[in-house]
């Protein structure tokens, strides 16, 4: 039985329960304002976005006269 992991948890757990409000409200800032910067930068740079772009780079061009 895996008594250390569990009493890990455990005393995590219980640091996590005396912690204050104001501890969570800015995990909760910070968390939000990384998810954005990750989301923001990984639509930009992942590889469907890449595949995307060149596909839109090679189709042709209509042009109006």
């Amino acid at each position: 039985m895996p008594v250390v992991p569990i009493i890990g948890v455990g005393f995590s757990l219980w640091l996590i329960y005396f912690l204050e409000w104001k501890t969570y409200v800015r995990f909760g800032v910070w968390f939000v304002l990384g998810a954005i910067i990750y989301l923001a930068y990984s639509r930009r740079h992942s590889r469907l976005a890449l595949v995307q772009r060149a596909a839109k780079d090679t189709t042709p061009k209509h042009e109006h006269p």
